[in-house]
């Protein structure tokens, strides 16, 4: 059991008294992963590179949130994506978010793509024939490589119905700065969320997060603050 947050400022402005929201989500989903912590932030007060930071939990849990509100006053930046890890596969190093290069064709150029995910998948190395990755043990791989660089020609919504017709669950965030988009999906698992001036979800409901995303539903978020909602089919074996 694992758990995804974060806070999204449509307008871009950095997050300054709504850090606030990000503190209340991490400690709100902090029971469904001690084992470690990751996070992104998103900030245009540096240019557009986005910056990456991923600490292990390996002290008490009130100096992990003290070190979590000094990032935030660091980057002051306009979202926060954080995840909270319990594995199910892996070694005890790894954490989320994990990150690949995002080539965007045949020329890497520095771009990176960032990606958390939430869930358990029981046949993922099925994956790999799709993806060029090897198999290994950890499901969240083999998802991020086949959503990234899977050889299917199809759209996003396409792969992830793919994504859905093997056994187990998951909800993610997904962020790329190929397009600088900013993803978030469910498929039989559990995502809350709430849409104001901000987007923010999580995978513990609070009363920051009061509604359930549909199963199958996809929230993209553009560079310039748009927010599209499409869906793709959340296949369900017992149906």
């Amino acid at each position: 059991m694992c758990g995804i947050f974060g806070v999204y400022s449509f307008n871009q402005k950095p997050l300054t008294i709504e850090k606030g929201i990000f503190l209340e989500l991490a400690k709100a989903n902090y029971p469904r992963g001690p084992r470690g912590f990751g996070s992104l932030a998103l900030s245009t007060t540096q240019g557009t590179q986005p910056y990456y930071c991923s600490t292990m939990n390996t002290y008490p849990f009130s100096k992990w949130i003290d070190s979590l509100g000094e990032y935030i006053d660091k980057y002051k930046a306009y979202a926060y994506l954080g995840h909270c890890r319990a594995p199910t596969g892996g070694t005890h190093e790894f954490l989320h978010p994990h990150v690949l290069p995002d080539t965007g064709g045949a020329n890497w150029s520095g771009r990176y793509s960032f990606f958390a995910h939430n869930g358990l998948m029981l046949d993922f190395q099925a994956l790999s024939k799709l993806s060029g990755l090897m198999v290994n043990d950890i499901d969240t791989v083999h998802i991020h490589q086949y959503l990234l660089h899977g050889i299917h020609p199809i759209s996003i919504e396409d792969k992830l119905s793919y994504l859905a017709k093997i056994p187990g669950s998951f909800f993610f965030w997904w962020f790329t700065t190929i397009n600088y988009k900013l993803r978030i999906g469910r498929c039989q698992g559990t995502v809350y969320y709430n849409i104001s001036d901000y987007f923010v979800f999580s995978s513990v409901k609070t009363d920051l997060t009061p509604h359930l995303m549909n199963d199958g539903d996809l929230y993209t978020i553009g560079i310039d603050g748009a927010l599209e909602v499409t869906h793709f089919e959340a296949y369900n074996p017992l149906l």
